[in-house]
């Protein structure tokens, strides 16, 4: 997609003036940390990519990442996770879910206390057959009473699945993005 812009006080805009760009923070399944045995590496084969096996609630996977200046303060930050089912289900049911949730840790220079939204997504996986890739978005709510995302502020995530209200408990994590609105170009640079 083309956007058109200018340039305003040597910053590029895009027309409408708003935030029409993205800033990425790439989390691949090797990024992702285990910190504890739960989690299985799976190395990619015929039939998947790899990446970390979660088929228990106490499995988890944790990332780091920054909210960085160039955010527009004004919209919802989100993670995105690539994800494929490791169990058949093609003998289940239409409406079985794979439930996966996360946990937001973030805060910022000066902060005294920790500020946390919790967001859990069910995904309707049907009757998939193993291997199926799904997708799930976490949103992280910018303006969340007592829990308000700043600029610059560091987010960690806390990833696992809903066991207990999952029909489908059994997936392989590929990859996931973080990702919020600017009002100017951004590429992918090292965490600052």
């Amino acid at each position: 997609m083309v956007k058109i812009g200018f340039i305003e006080d040597g910053i590029e805009r895009n027309v409408s003036g708003g935030s029409g760009y993205y800033h990425c923070k790439y989390l691949p399944a090797t990024g992702l940390k285990n910190p504890g045995e739960d989690a299985v590496f799976t190395p990619p084969d015929a039939n998947q990519i790899g990446g970390w096996n979660i088929a228990a609630d106490t499995a988890k996977l944790i990332g780091i990442m920054r909210t960085c200046s160039d955010w527009d303060a004004a919209s919802d930050a989100t993670l995105n996770v690539v994800w494929c089912t490791n169990a058949d289900n093609t003998g289940g049911n239409v409406g079985d879910t794979v439930d996966l949730k996360c946990i937001f840790r973030y805060a910022g220079v000066g902060d005294t206390s920790i500020k946390t939204q919790t967001v859990e997504v069910p995904v309707i996986v049907g009757q998939a057959a193993q291997y199926t890739v799904f997708e799930t978005d976490f949103t992280l709510n910018y303006d969340l009473a007592d829990n308000v995302l700043e600029s610059c502020d560091i987010v960690s995530i806390d990833l696992n699945i809903e066991t207990d209200t999952s029909e489908v408990d059994n997936v392989i994590i590929h990859h996931g993005i973080y990702y919020y609105k600017t009002q100017v170009p951004c590429i992918e640079v090292p965490d600052e």
